[in-house]
């Protein structure tokens, strides 16, 4: 399994090696050689605190640090367990989440947590031409990759637009529904995203601790006459994909080099 983010871009420095970092690399190591795969559950705190002789924050700021790495993450109530292998995610194509799961050997699930007429704010209000307290769509939805939750979004739609559609089943692709029922494909896409971490009730949709670090991703798409026909807001668990951007015919680089 390739693991991104593990190594240092710069020179080590001429020094003695930290307790935090001591531990960290024996985590990894653990890792490697008992050839744990994905949600393989680690040790406890209590058991590397022990069994190392440092204390209980030194064990926690290394199980931190390959968090942020997308190496391991935490489950409240659980402990801490191996992550899954990253998906292959290119942000400049059209392919729908099921497709590129699909593609890559595993299986996509998409779960619908909540649907309804909402009125539009000051950040949706701009976005679709329209004026504060105008109805929108808001769909809450909730995607797994082999029945891990990894992903949270919030896709806004206008009703003039589509009609009706959450009246629907939206367990599966609302893009083939957009395109078959009425006649709407998205052309274009502007994509915004920042690292930030997954609070309150956002880490609780995806099962993991609160604090967890996460990417936010902001999504407008367009129709072939410049209409915004969809607003989504994403939460992906840091250990979920590896975006990448390429040209046609242009290899990915994790083909080129894996490591």
């Amino acid at each position: 399994m390739v693991r991104m983010g593990l190594s240092s871009i710069g020179s080590k420095a001429r020094r003695p090696q930290s307790p935090v970092e001591r531990v960290r690399e024996d985590i990894e190591s653990f890792i490697k050689r008992r050839e744990l795969g994905p949600n393989d559950r680690l040790p406890s705190e209590r058991d590397y605190q022990d069994r190392m002789g440092v204390a209980r924050g030194t064990v926690r700021e290394a199980m931190l640090q390959l968090e942020a790495l997308g190496v391991i993450f935490r489950q409240e109530r659980r402990g801490w367990f191996v992550s899954p292998e990253r998906l292959d995610f290119d942000i400049t194509q059209p392919e729908s989440f099921m497709d590129t799961v699909r593609k890559q050997n595993h299986i996509p699930r998409t779960e619908t947590l909540d649907k309804q007429l909402i009125k539009a704010d000051f950040e949706t209000a701009p976005i679709f031409g329209v004026a504060v307290g105008a109805p929108l769509y808001s769909i809450l939805r909730r995607r797994y990759i082999d029945s891990m939750p990894m992903l949270l979004e919030r896709i806004h739609v206008s009703p003039e637009t589509f009609p009706d559609i959450i009246d629907r089943n939206l367990d599966g692709s609302i893009r083939k529904i957009m395109r078959e029922d009425y006649a709407q494909i998205a052309e274009d896409s502007a994509v915004e995203m920042f690292p930030t971490a997954l609070l309150s009730y956002d880490a609780d949709w995806l099962n993991v601790s609160r604090g967890t670090p996460c990417l936010y991703v902001r999504r407008v798409a367009r129709n072939k006459d410049g209409q915004v026909i969809e607003f989504d807001k994403e939460l992906w668990r840091n250990n979920a994909f590896r975006l990448t951007l390429a040209r046609p015919g242009e290899p990915k680089i994790s083909a080129l080099s894996p490591t």
